[in-house]
């Protein structure tokens, strides 16, 4: 059976890869925001030019 230190090692690093994931998350998110709001932009447009015709 693994002592006390051991397990608290695999904890921290059980931690710290649940970390990274979130940072990884957090960037995928505002990317797909990001190109949300670019693709929302470029609708609004070509809908006011449409109107314009």
């Amino acid at each position: 059976m693994a002592n006390k230190t051991e397990v608290v090692a695999e904890l921290l690093e059980i931690i710290e890869h649940r970390d990274k994931v979130i940072e990884q998350q957090k960037e995928v998110i505002v990317k797909l925001t990001n190109e949300n709001l670019e693709q929302e932009n470029m609708i609004n447009v070509l809908a006011k030019e449409f109107c314009q015709q």
